[in-house]
């Protein structure tokens, strides 16, 4: 597969439109691939989910966004190996974001890391800062 990054400005419009409609597991087949703009739109679709959980998990913006960078490389990296017999593509991406916390905090992240009782006001300095952070963005554009 050519690489799409490399077309004509104009047609990549295109190309992003028709790799948003692909499934998480197509995606992460082209990014097995080395697809820089099947990682770019995986990230459009689940960078501030993910930055959400590591925010939640760390309690610092300025480290999860570090994570998040560190996160999709590791997806970048390890595309090849993923396998969706018995793997859901979501439940794959999750497991590369505990294991990126983990190896880099200790800190171990499980379903009662996402429960909280923090008020919704908490809450909005993540969306904040993925909206004004442009290093994971970066990131994956050198990809």
């Amino acid at each position: 597969m050519a690489d799409p990054v490399a077309r004509d400005p104009s047609e990549l419009e295109g190309a992003r439109d028709a790799y948003a409609l692909l499934g998480t597991g197509d995606l992460l087949r082209l990014i097995a691939e080395k697809d820089r703009l099947a990682l770019r739109c995986l990230y459009d679709r689940f960078g501030s989910k993910l930055l959400a959980l590591l925010n939640l998990a760390t309690g610092n913006p300025s480290l999860s966004d570090d994570l998040l960078v560190e996160t999709v490389v590791a997806i970048w990296k390890t595309a090849p190996a993923f396998d969706e017999n018995g793997h859901s593509p979501q439940g794959w991406l999750f497991a590369i974001l505990c294991r990126v916390l983990k190896d880099r905090t200790g800190i171990p992240i499980s379903r009662q890391t996402c429960r909280t009782d923090r008020p919704a006001g908490d809450f909005s300095p993540v969306t904040e800062h993925h909206q004004s952070s442009t290093s994971a963005a970066e990131t994956i554009a050198e990809y």
